[in-house]
């Protein structure tokens, strides 16, 4: 009898290696093979002990930081915003008091009773908002507009822009990042910081080590994410990303399960990612609670995160007329297969109503208003330590988000991209739930809104100035 032949086993699905896109961090730049992006660090702003016109005002203000990022530019600009909680740093707050109090007449007790304090506000676990907004800067290896225009840059910087580029025009872009792209991205980059740094928004630029953070946090869902393994500077390439990323996950449809050691124990996480499908078709604000902002006054320390792109009122403009064309041929087609009688009894179908309710409003609203417009997913990322916690969280967020005429969507098949997704340098791998509306979107989410309050951590502020 001949034998059998030996069928290989399958490789499992967690031992596969993640397709992190980021190849590089420079300062606050991440690389990935095909692209560049800029992240900085905003500032939170007190909304609950606002009165309504207080907060209206908070509304408008940031509403208008955001058009000011699009003004003046014919190009939509890509964005990516993460408002995540980290640990408070009690160890560093110690030292601070410390400090602070060396000259003072502590009392005898003193020692006994910092002591005390920082052990409850290490079993306390208390966490702090922190909000990282991503700008793309461009694709790796693109012709520099603006260099190349003769009347911005002169004749010299436009000869050598394209000389520059003609050379790397058959070079694909790598994990090596080279002097020429590295001044390119800066010089946007402080384009932006500059009319980000100014106002409500009160940017500072993201480390490098701040924004490898974050990629590794993401692999410790619901853990106490350790710090970086070694100091890599402000200069960070693939082989540091490596080290700090390694990970056992086990992906499932509807979630990720992940194993990390933490010393000498072996510790289990579950993630899964929400996407946020539907939103009411007129926003009452500030009447109800920003839809970001739900989670904290919830009391869950979960992240939520934006990829969007801003479209300038122009390019709107022109959707919206060739959307109405799309609606007069369809109108068409319509009339032509109804009788009078069938027009007389039932009408015009409600979603052909609606569409054109929408279409008319968006008309009016571009009219009135030449700001921005948004389009983009907005997400909710759950993180337990078992399977069962994290169903009966999403259970609840969805319940309470019902409430307020959002829905939240549990999908399958699509953890991994939305995973990756989160991560700074990475792109839209989901656009089925992208929601078009004005700019007021974002401010209305509640990204930055936080109530803080205790001492603020001069190591902090050091770190950012």
């Amino acid at each position: 009898m001949a034998d059998k032949k030996e069928k290989k086993p399958k490789k499992s699905n967690f031992k596969k290696k993640l397709d992190i896109s980021a190849v590089g961090i420079v300062d606050n730049i991440v690389y990935s093979k095909t692209d560049a992006w800029a992240y900085y660090k905003l500032t939170n702003r007190a909304f609950d002990f606002l009165t309504a016109e207080g907060q209206a005002s908070l509304m408008q203000r940031i509403t208008l930081a955001f058009n000011n990022i699009a003004n003046d530019r014919n190009d939509s600009i890509e964005l990516h915003l993460i408002c995540t909680s980290v640990p408070v740093d009690i160890d560093s707050w110690a030292q601070q008091i410390e400090m602070i109090s060396e000259d003072w007449n502590r009392a005898p007790g003193y020692s006994q009773y910092m002591n005390s304090v920082v052990r409850f506000l290490k079993d306390e676990s208390y966490t702090q908002k922190m909000i990282y907004l991503g700008v793309h800067l461009g694709k790796r290896g693109a012709l520099d507009m603006d260099n190349l225009n003769i009347f911005n840059a002169g004749w010299e910087a436009a000869l050598e822009t394209a000389k520059e580029w003609f050379n790397r025009v058959l070079d694909t872009p790598d994990e090596e990042i080279t002097e020429s792209e590295e001044k390119e991205f800066r010089r946007k980059s402080d384009d932006y910081f500059r009319s980000l740094s100014g106002g409500i928004l009160a940017a500072k630029k993201a480390t490098a080590e701040e924004l490898l953070l974050l990629i590794k946090r993401q692999l410790y869902p619901w853990m106490p994410a350790p710090y970086l393994e070694v100091e890599h500077g402000e200069r960070i390439g693939p082989g540091d990303i490596a080290i700090e990323t390694g990970s056992v996950i086990e992906k499932n449809y509807r979630y990720l399960k992940i194993n990390q050691m933490i010393g000498e124990h072996e510790a289990v996480g579950y993630r899964a990612t929400l996407s946020m499908t539907k939103f009411p078709r007129i926003m009452d604000y500030p009447g109800r609670i920003p839809y970001f902002y739900m989670i904290q006054k919830m009391g869950l320390p979960f992240t939520t995160f934006a990829r969007m792109e801003l479209h300038p009122a122009k390019k709107m403009q022109a959707e919206l007329e060739k959307k109405k064309k799309e609606q007069r041929d369809e109108l068409e087609n319509l009339a032509g297969g109804m009788d009078s009688l069938d027009s007389q009894i039932s009408g015009i179908p409600a979603n052909v109503r609606e569409a054109l309710e929408d279409s008319q409003m968006l008309g009016d609203m571009l009219n009135e208003d030449k700001s921005a417009w948004v389009e983009g997913s907005y997400f909710i990322v759950v993180e337990t330590p078992t399977l069962e916690h994290l169903k009966t969280f999403i259970t609840d967020i969805k319940d309470q988000y019902t409430e307020w005429d959002i829905n939240i969507n549990w999908t399958a098949g699509d953890q991994v991209p939305l995973f990756l997704s989160q991560m700074p340098g990475d792109k839209r791998r989901m656009t089925s739930f992208d929601q078009t509306t004005n700019l007021a979107m974002i401010a209305a989410s509640g990204f930055n809104f936080s109530s803080d309050v205790g001492d603020p951590l001069m190591s902090q502020e050091k770190e950012h100035n």
